[in-house]
């Protein structure tokens, strides 16, 4: 069976719907099934990655993220932000700490909510590992 983008989109946007509304078990199923149709090109491995992240599934949703990583570049950003979260959940605070350095200094604009969000898992990664005092 084969899709339009548009209706690929719009499958998509009823996984975002049911997640914003915390049906993750539906939204799961629907992010799942698009994987399986388009292969992760839309949104869905991201999708599918924040629903493993409600959920507790860090490292699942740490694969996922990396996933979008790699497959599409126009995610990137937020799939970094939140697999540097999902680090500092897992406590695997020194990869956290680079992961979220590197989105800190892309974005540079201090203003920005996304900055001040990656800022502070950052500082709480940084926190974590650095050296006791003497």
């Amino acid at each position: 069976m084969i899709f339009s983008e548009k209706e690929l989109y719009s499958i998509y946007e009823l996984g975002k719907l049911y997640y914003d509304m915390g049906y993750f078990s539906a939204a799961e199923r629907v992010f799942s099934g698009l994987i399986e149709i388009d292969g992760g090109d839309t949104p869905s491995l991201l999708g599918l990655g924040l629903v493993k992240f409600e959920r507790g599934q860090y490292e699942e949703a740490s694969l996922l993220f990396m996933k979008v990583m790699d497959k599409a570049p126009e995610f990137e950003l937020e799939a970094r932000i939140a697999l540097g979260i999902c680090l500092v959940a897992l406590k695997d605070y020194p990869k956290a700490r680079v992961v979220l350095e590197d989105v800190t200094t892309r974005l540079g604009d201090s203003s920005s909510q996304t900055y001040k969000l990656a800022s502070a898992y950052y500082k709480k990664a940084q926190s974590e590992t650095s050296l006791p005092a003497i």
